[in-house]
């Protein structure tokens, strides 16, 4: 009986979560964590905590379907979106909600980006500090105006939480 007290109380604890959506003429292709990813160059984006967004290849694979994120360096977590056919979208921006970051607290960050419905869109979050590694729910949306288009949350945790995606990306982990 206690167990189960504890637990419901555990679960009223959490926070509320915004619902995960998409809004036509949005797709979303796949979700979840890519293992590693190299940084195809930079591109200026005031609103972020860097300042920056790294560029990366669109065609990257997403390794594991899951919204169960590690927090480990190196490791990204995102979305492939494209449009309906004969869509067309503009004035598209990406926001990154999730716990407060750096010295600033930064809880938001946004970037412009481009969607067609002739090729795919890969937007992700890639740890690169180890201030990133904050354990929390982390949404991703993406925006036209004020308008939410698709949101999708995802679950920061600490590795041992989701040692399959740590195990599909770095192998058998040893305890």
């Amino acid at each position: 009986m206690r167990l189960t007290v504890l637990f419901l109380f555990c679960l009223l604890a959490l926070p509320a979560r915004a619902e995960d959506f998409l809004r036509a003429p949005v797709l979303m292709e796949q979700a979840g964590v890519i293992c590693g990813i190299d940084s195809a160059g930079h591109a200026p984006a005031p609103e972020t905590e860097a300042g920056e967004i790294l560029l990366v290849d669109q065609s990257a694979d997403i390794d594991v379907e899951t919204r169960l994120v590690p927090a480990r360096l190196g490791l990204s977590f995102g979305w492939r979106l494209r449009l309906q056919e004969g869509a067309s979208l503009s004035g598209l921006t990406i926001v990154v909600r999730h716990p407060p970051l750096g010295l600033r607290g930064l809880t938001e960050q946004r970037w412009p980006t481009e969607l067609s419905d002739r090729a795919q869109s890969l937007d992700l979050f890639k740890f690169e500090y180890p201030h990133e590694l904050e354990l929390g729910t982390w949404i991703l949306e993406l925006r036209q105006g004020d308008a939410v288009l698709a949101r999708q949350s995802f679950e920061v945790v600490p590795e041992w939480a989701a040692i399959d995606v740590i195990e599909a990306c770095f192998g058998l982990v040893v305890s």
